[in-house]
């Protein structure tokens, strides 16, 4: 029996003598007990979280009630981000399901939502990467918050990089991209969601989709990024 007990154990040391493990960030060699990411990154991760006076944000986003965000967006959790979206690691997101609880716990203090939602990616995106980071970040809250996932949201068109423009030409780019899927125009009315993505800069695309289900009759939206870029790099 105690043999049968420490086999998952001996199988995995296999494994990982067949196939090692490597930091999803700096690809040093991972023990058995590391998974995604080695010590350092992780310790890094955990050392760059906002504290939680500073998650809920005094940002003042139109349309948006509360605004939430857990780390700056920079060193280990942009590098995270990028090998998530650009090189298809989206594993690696489990790396901040602690400080998603840390926002369930906030989040709980207040009215409870009815749903969330993600911001949706163009059909060509989700194509070429085969997922949408902010779907998935939406499912991991939806756990935490126990609150169901609706996908209520649309791009209608592919927008041009935005990473140059300013909050204004943002705001011009993003007009009219986002429209509410018909099912849920039944289910919207005077409900609150919590908008979901992965990075906050302007703000522009968390208002726009907030304009479009407040049109659509919602009472009350939050939005939650995982990081947002400081004033000095818009």
């Amino acid at each position: 029996m105690p043999f049968i007990q420490e086999w998952p154990a001996y199988l995995e040391a296999l494994i990982r003598l067949l196939y090692p493990a490597t930091c999803g960030l700096c690809s040093e060699m991972l023990n058995l007990q590391q998974r995604g990411l080695c010590k350092h990154c992780r310790n890094d991760l955990v050392a760059l979280q906002y504290p939680i006076s500073k998650i809920k944000n005094e940002l003042s986003l139109t349309g948006i009630e509360n605004v939430w965000t857990l780390f700056p967006y920079e060193s280990t959790v942009r590098d995270l981000i990028t090998a998530v979206k650009f090189s298809g690691k989206h594993w690696l997101l489990k790396e901040f399901s602690q400080s998603l609880q840390t926002f369930g716990m906030l989040a709980s203090d207040a009215p409870s939502y009815d749903f969330v939602a993600s911001i949706p990616s163009h059909v060509t995106t989700y194509v070429q990467r085969e997922f949408n980071q902010a779907d998935l970040l939406a499912q991991m809250v939806s756990k935490i918050t126990r609150t169901p996932v609706k996908n209520m949201l649309h791009k209608k068109f592919h927008t041009p990089h935005q990473s140059r423009l300013n909050r204004r030409e943002r705001a011009v780019n993003l007009w009219g991209v986002f429209s509410l899927r018909p099912k849920y125009r039944s289910v919207i009315l005077d409900k609150s969601v919590l908008i979901v993505d992965d990075i906050l800069t302007t703000g522009s695309t968390a208002e726009e989709a907030a304009r479009c289900l407040a049109d659509a009759g919602a009472a009350k939206i939050d939005f939650l990024a995982l990081a947002r870029t400081e004033p000095a790099a818009l």
